[in-house]
């Protein structure tokens, strides 16, 4: 990645998109498996998280660099896209310091995981072609992700309520990367 060359940008941004999705699967996994007060998780996502970031900077110098590939006019856009993904992996490590320091099951917040990872596919497929029923299936999943965050907002406690909210900031994070 040292060399910078603008026919790789779509395949690094593809890589960020897929990192992600790594991200959520090992997040969803560690709540089944119960993998809970184990600081090798914590290392493990944050590693994964800086690979997204030095893919995300890796794009963000292409477009810094490159001239006529690009519109100029998107360019703004993508910037905007771009820093969003990173807050996105953010949020994985902050989920993965809770379960490093949780000392009961997770449990209750594998539905919510799961419905967002599923948005976050979905925005994915958005994003490399537009489709407007897929596009309003979004927006209804974004609304059963709120609907399921508050039905169990109440009963979570701890660690698990902290998680919980982490998932609906990378869900809000979401929203406004449909809205660029």
């Amino acid at each position: 990645m040292g060399e910078v060359s603008p026919k790789e940008f779509d395949n690094s941004l593809r890589r960020v998109f897929l990192i992600i999705i790594e991200l959520f699967e090992r997040i969803i996994q560690a709540l089944e498996k119960n993998e809970i007060n184990d600081p090798s998780l914590c290392k493990e996502i944050h590693a994964t998280d800086l690979i997204v970031d030095k893919f995300v900077d890796y794009c963000a110098r292409i477009l810094n660099r490159s001239v006529g590939i690009i519109p100029e006019r998107k360019k703004q856009l993508i910037f905007s896209s771009l820093f969003i993904l990173e807050l996105i992996g953010d949020e994985f490590k902050y989920i993965a310091k809770h379960l490093a320091t949780s000392k009961k099951p997770l449990k209750e917040c594998i539905e919510l995981a799961k419905l967002t990872q599923e948005q976050f596919e979905m925005y994915y497929k958005l994003y490399y072609k537009f489709d407007r029923e897929l596009a309003i299936k979004f927006g209804e999943m974004d609304y059963k992700v709120y609907k399921q965050h508050f039905k169990t907002k109440e009963n979570l406690k701890g660690e698990c309520r902290s998680i919980a909210k982490h998932v609906m900031m990378i869900s809000k994070f979401m929203l406004a990367l449909v809205e660029l």
